[in-house]
């Protein structure tokens, strides 16, 4: 593509296959269009390191929040009942028992989770049926 200065500040670009003439002063549009590669730069290849940072400390910090949940420690949903967490407890009592030849620290987790659970269901705080869903933002149709 041959260009010449134009009056406005732009450029007259003409394609010397179809012999078309463009005008414009956004000549990366020009290229990108003629299919004109420009090299990447140094900075868009390589990630942010600030933001692979942080992404690494919030996922550390979900997975903190996880394991001290007693449901999710215990493998049940936040609207089982009290039979269903007392059945799961118990299964991972048989396998995880010191005496059975399990993980003492283990174990204090899960009893540390059953105990939990089980006064949240006392005091009538546990969560009832399946957990809410938070409903994605509503996006108007006009443009």
């Amino acid at each position: 593509m041959s260009s010449t200065a134009a009056a406005d500040g732009g450029r007259y670009y003409s394609c010397p296959r179809c012999t078309r003439t463009y005008a414009s002063i956004y000549s990366e549009t020009i290229r990108k269009a003629a299919g004109v590669r420009t090299p990447a730069s140094a900075a868009s290849t390589r990630p942010d390191e600030k933001f692979a940072e942080a992404k690494r400390r919030l996922e550390a910090w979900l997975r903190r929040l996880d394991e001290q949940d007693p449901f999710f420690v215990l493998g049940v949903r936040p609207g089982a009942n009290m039979d269903q967490v007392r059945s799961r407890y118990r299964e991972l009592a048989l396998v995880h028992h010191p005496d059975r030849g399990g993980d003492e620290r283990q174990m204090r987790r899960i009893l540390r989770a059953y105990d939990q659970i089980r006064v949240l269901h006392a005091t009538g705080r546990a969560p009832k049926g399946e957990p809410k869903r938070i409903a994605a933002p509503l996006v108007d149709e006009e443009v």
